[in-house]
C-alpha cells in the first residue's frame, strides 16, 4: 500500500497546498482515464492500484473498457496516479523520513566450528558472495558484500546462565573481531609468494614511494573527471526541473558519494596493479596453490595454478637447449605439474587437453607410471580402449598400485571375457617373474583376471565355477608377484581371493601365509602353512613356511603379541591394592553339563571387581571353550587363562579347519583376543601381577622310570608338529620373553601342568609321565617378586602349601565339580 501523504496534523517540508494537489491528482487522474476522488480524500489508481485514505472514505470507478485491445495491467505502485509528480513527492518525503532499509542475504560458509570454551560456544561464517544486488529503491539502500561471524552457545539457553553469556560474549567478541575482520582483511591484501630470510625492499622507502603513487593516482583520477565532466547541479537542473531545492541537494550528495566510491576503486585496483607488478620477480607457489585447490575440489582454480608453475618452469625461447630440454627447465618437475594438470582436466572432462598433457609428461618421464594412468584415463574417457588398456598396462609396470591395477581391470573388462587369452596371458606373466619383472607379472595376471567370467558363486554359493582353479592360479601368482615387490597388504589381499576362489589348493595357502608373514600375522601365517602341508604333506615352501614361523613366535614381536602386550599389560597399574581379590580354579571341564550350569550359577554381580584365573582343561573343542570363555569374562572384571591338555586335543570334526595341536593353540589366543582374555602377564593391581606360563609335561617327572610309554594314549588326539617329547621344551621357550619384565611386589604365575615333584599327584597307571615338567619349576623361580604364589592344576588333588619359599596351589574344579556343593566354589 502506498502511503499518499503524512499521517494527519503533520505536513512535510516544501510541501504544496491543499488546492494545488488537488489541481494536479485532477489533472493526472484526467490522463490516466480515472475519475478524480472525492475531496478531503486521497487515492491511488491505475491497474492493480491500491488505496489508502487519510481523512474519509473514497472510491474511484474504473474507466470505460475499450473495444480494442485491453493494455497489459501494470505493476503494483506503477501506473495511473502513482505516476503523478505529487505522488512521487510525497513518496520521496516519506522514504527521507523513515530510515532507509538494507536486505542482505547472508549464507553459511564452511562448516560451523566448536570451540570449547566454558561454556562451549558454535562460531559460524556467513557471506552474501553470492547475492544478486538490484537496483535501489526509493527508501532502501543496495548491499555491499558482507561477511558475518554469528556465536551461539547452546548452554547459556536457560535463564540462570545469562551472566556465563554475558560473560563469554565480553570476552570473545573481542577476539572474534580482531581475528575474524581485521587479520583477515589485512591477510587478503597479501599475495601469496615465497618467505624469504631477508626483507625484499626497504620498508621507508616503499611506504614514501607508496605515498607519491597514491598522489599520482588522485591526480590522475582529477584528471579523468576534469576532462570535460559537466557540473553536477547543472546536471541536475536540466534533468530535473521540478526537484526542490533539497532534493537536489540529496541528488548531488549521492552522486558525490558515488563519485568518492569510484575513486576509492580506482585507487584500490592501481595499489593491487602496483603490487602485482612488484612481486612479479618473486616466484610463488604455485603448484602447493594448485594441489590444495585440487583437494577441495576447485579444479579450474588448480588448472590455473598449474598453468602458471608451467610458465615459470619453462626455459627462454631463445635458449639453444630449448628442444633439447623440453623447453622446460626442470623436466622432472614439469612432468609432475603436467600429470597434475591432466588429472584436474579430467575432474573437468576436458579429456583432449588433459590426453595431451598427459602425453607430454609422459616425453619427460616415459618410465614413470603416473603419467601412463593419466593417459590411460584420458584415453578411456574419449573411448579409445586400446590405447587405454596399453597405457595401463605400462602404469602397472612401472607402478604397480591398487588404483592402476584397478583402472586396468576395468578397461579390459569393456572388451569382454576370453578365458583362453588368460590362459595364454598367465605364461607371459610367469615369464616376466622368472626374468624378474615383477610390475609387468602384475599387469599381465591383472589383464588375465579381467579376461575370466565373473565367479558364479558370488551371486550363489551352490553354483560352480568352471574357471576357478585359473582364477586361484592367477591370484596366487599375483600375490607373489606383490610379495617380491614388498606390497604386503596387496599380497595379502590377493592370497585371500586365491583361496576363497579354490580352497584345496595348496599353493594358495602358501602364498596366504608368505603374506601374512610378511605383514607381521605370524599366528596365521602358522595356520595357513600347516594347512598347505595338511593339503600336500611334502610341499617345501609350506615346510619351510612353517618352521620360519614357529623360529619367530618365541620372540613375540608379530603385531597382535605387540598390541597384547602393549594394551593389557599395564592397564591396571594405576589401580589403588587392596580394591581386588584374585581367584583361581582348573579344570573346569565346561563340556560337562553340570559344571555349564554351575558356572551359570555364579553371581553376577559379587567378582565384578575381581579377577579369576583358569589354569588349563577348560574344555575339548574351540566352540566350547568360546561358552566358557564368555560366561566367566561376564562375571569377573578379568580373566587370565593358559590352555590344558585337552584344549590341545583335535577330534576329527575340529581336523577339516584346524590342521594341527599348535594351531589350535595359536587360534585360541586370537579367540582370547577377540573376548578380552588374558594370556600374557599383565598388573592388576599396583604391586600384584599375574604371569601365565605355557607348559606340557615331560616323561622325565616319572623319576622311576624317566621315559616316554610308547603304548600311552592319555593325548592321542594331539596332533603336534613336532615329536611329542619336544613339546614341552617348545614351551617353555615361548614363556622366555615373558620372564624379563620388571615385575615387583606380589607376582601370581600360574600353568596347568605341575611345576615340582614335591606336589601330590595320582600315581596310578604311570600318570607321572604326563604330570608335570621339573625345568618349569626353574621358570617360576625366575620371576621377580617379594611374594611368590603359583597356581597349577591337571592333578584334580587340591592342594596349598609352601614349597621352597612359594606357596602353590591347586583347586581343580573336577568333571563332576558342579554336582558337589562346595564351599568356596573358587
Amino acid at each position: 500500500k502506498h502511503r499518499l501523504g503524512p499521517p494527519s496534523g503533520l505536513t512535510g517540508t516544501g510541501s504544496e497546498t491543499e488546492e494545488e494537489e488537488k489541481a494536479e491528482l485532477a489533472a493526472a487522474a484526467a490522463a490516466a482515464g480515472v475519475e478524480a476522488a472525492v475531496p478531503g480524500s486521497a487515492s491511488g489508481g491505475g491497474a492493480g492500484g491500491q488505496r489508502a485514505s487519510s481523512a474519509g472514505a473514497a472510491s474511484a470507478r474504473p474507466p470505460p473498457r475499450a473495444a480494442a485491445k485491453t493494455p497489459p495491467p501494470a505493476k503494483h505502485g506503477e501506473g495511473g496516479l502513482c505516476e503523478a509528480p505529487a505522488m512521487r513527492r510525497r513518496a520521496a518525503r516519506n522514504a527521507a523520513a523513515r530510515d532507509k532499509l538494507c536486505e542482505a542475504d547472508l549464507v553459511q560458509v564452511g562448516e560451523p566450528v566448536t570451540l570449547f570454551t566454558r561454556p562451549t560456544c558454535v562460531i559460524t561464517f556467513y557471506s552474501n558472495a553470492g547475492q544478486s544486488l538490484p537496483a535501489a529503491r526509493p527508501g532502501t539502500v543496495p548491499p555491499r558484500r558482507l561477511f558475518a561471524i554469528s556465536m551461539s552457545a547452546p548452554a547459556c539457553a536457560k535463564k540462570g546462565a545469562i551472566r556465563d553469556w554475558e560473560f563469554l560474549r565480553a570476552r570473545l567478541v573481542p577476539a572474534l573481531f580482531a581475528t575474524g575482520f581485521l587479520f583477515l582483511q589485512a591477510a587478503r591484501g597479501i599475495l601469496p609468494r615465497s618467505l624469504s630470510a631477508a626483507p625484499a625492499f626497504d620498508r621507508r622507502a616503499a611506504e614514501a614511494e607508496e605515498d607519491e603513487e597514491e598522489a599520482a593516482d588522485a591526480e590522475e583520477f582529477a584528471s579523468e573527471l576534469r576532462g570535460g565532466a559537466p557540473d553536477l547541479l547543472a546536471c541536475c537542473e536540466r534533468l530535473l526541473p521540478n526537484l526542490e531545492a533539497d532534493a537536489k541537494q540529496e541528488s548531488l550528495r549521492h552522486c558525490q558519494a558515488a563519485k568518492e566510491e569510484r575513486e576509492v576503486s580506482f585507487r584500490r585496483r592501481a595499489r593491487f596493479e602496483r603490487r602485482l607488478a612488484a612481486s612479479a620477480h618473486l616466484p610463488a607457489a604455485w603448484k602447493s596453490i594448485g594441489d590444495d585447490a585440487f583437494k577441495r575440489g576447485d579444479f579450474f582454480t588448480a588448472v590455473t595454478c598449474y598453468s602458471k608453475r608451467l610458465d615459470d618452469l619453462r626455459t627462454p625461447p631463445d635458449a639453444e637447449a630449448a628442444a633439447l630440454a623440453g623447453a622446460f627447465a626442470d623436466g622432472h618437475e614439469a612432468a609432475v605439474v603436467l600429470s597434475n594438470r591432466a588429472a584436474a582436466l579430467a575432474k573437468v572432462r576436458d579429456f583432449h587437453a588433459s590426453l595431451d598433457d598427459a602425453r607430454e609428461a609422459f616425453i619427460l618421464r616415459p618410465n614413470w607410471g603416473r603419467a601412463w594412468g593419466r593417459i590411460g584415463l584420458a584415453a578411456a574417457s574419449l573411448g579409445q580402449v586400446q590405447e587405454a588398456v596399453d597405457a595401463y598396462l605400462q602404469a602397472v609396470t612401472f607402478d604397480p598400485t591398487p588404483a592402476h591395477v584397478e583402472a586396468l581391470a576395468g578397461v579390459v573388462a569393456r572388451r569382454g571375457t576370453d578365458p583362453d587369452a588368460a590362459h595364454k596371458g598367465k605364461e607371459t606373466g610367469n615369464g616376466a617373474m622368472r626374468t624378474g619383472e615383477f610390475g609387468m607379472a602384475v599387469a599381465h595376471f591383472t589383464l588375465c583376471l579381467a579376461l575370466l567370467p565373473p565367479d558364479p558363486r558370488a551371486s550363489n554359493p551352490d553354483n560352480g565355477d568352471e574357471h576357478a582353479f585359473l582364477r586361484s592360479v592367477l591370484f596366487s601368482n599375483r600375490s607373489a608377484a606383490y610379495a617380491r615387490l614388498k606390497a604386503w597388504p596387496a599380497a595379502l589381499a590377493d592370497a585371500r581371493l586365491a583361496v576363497k576362489a579354490k580352497g584345496d589348493f595348496a599353493k594358495a595357502h602358501c602364498r596366504l601365509g608368505t603374506a601374512m608373514l610378511g605383514h607381521g600375522l605370524t599366528e596365521p601365517a602358522y595356520a595357513e602353512f600347516a594347512r598347505a602341508l595338511q593339503i600336500e604333506g611334502q610341499d617345501q615352501t609350506a615346510l619351510k613356511g612353517r618352521q620360519a614361523c614357529m623360529s619367530m613366535l618365541p620372540w613375540w614381536t608379530s603385531s597382535d603379541a605387540r598390541r597384547r602386550h602393549r594394551e593389557r599389560f599395564g592397564m591396571d597399574l594405576g589401580r589403588p591394592s587392596g580394591s581386588t581379590r584374585v581367584y583361581a580354579i582348573s579344570d573346569v571341564h565346561f563340556d560337562h553339563k553340570c559344571n555349564e550350569e554351575w558356572a551359570h550359577k555364579i553371581d553376577d554381580f559379587k567378582f565384578q571387581e575381581d579377577v579369576l584365573i583358569v589354569a588349563g582343561n577348560m574344555c575339548d573343542t574351540r566352540v566350547a571353550l568360546q561358552r566358557a570363555l564368555t560366561t566367566f569374562k561376564a562375571k569377573f572384571r578379568r580373566v587370565f587363562y593358559v590352555p590344558g591338555n585337552h584344549e590341545c586335543w583335535v577330534p576329527a570334526h575340529e581336523a577339516t579347519k584346524i590342521p594341527d595341536s599348535f594351531a589350535k593353540l595359536l587360534s585360541i589366543f586370537e579367540l582370547c583376543d577377540e573376548l578380552g582374555v588374558d594370556i600374557f602377564p599383565a598388573a592388576v593391581a599396583q604391586d600384584v601381577f599375574v604371569v601365565p606360563l605355557l607348559s606340557w609335561y615331560s616323561a622325565e617327572f616319572d623319576t622311576d622310570d624317566p621315559f616316554p610309554d610308547p603304548n600311552g594314549t592319555v593325548d592321542q588326539h594331539c596332533r603336534w608338529p613336532i615329536a611329542d617329547i619336544q613339546v614341552w621344551r617348545y614351551m617353555l621357550k615361548l614363556n622366555a620373553a615373558h620372564l624379563h619384565h620388571l615385575f615387583h611386589g606380589t607376582v601370581v604365575s600360574f600353568s596347568h601342568f605341575l611345576p615340582h615333584l614335591g606336589l601330590p599327584f595320582p600315581t596310578h597307571s604311570k600318570m607321572a609321565k604326563t604330570m608335570g615338567c621339573e625345568p618349569l619349576d626353574e621358570q617360576v623361580r625366575a620371576i621377580r617378586g617379594k611374594s611368590r604364589v603359583h597356581v597349577y592344576g591337571h592333578s584334580h588333588l587340591r592342594h596349598k602349601k609352601y614349597h621352597d619359599g612359594i606357596l602353590y596351589v591347586n583347586h581343580a574344579h573336577g568333571e563332576d565339580g558342579g554336582k558337589d556343593d562346595r564351599a568356596p566354589i573358587l
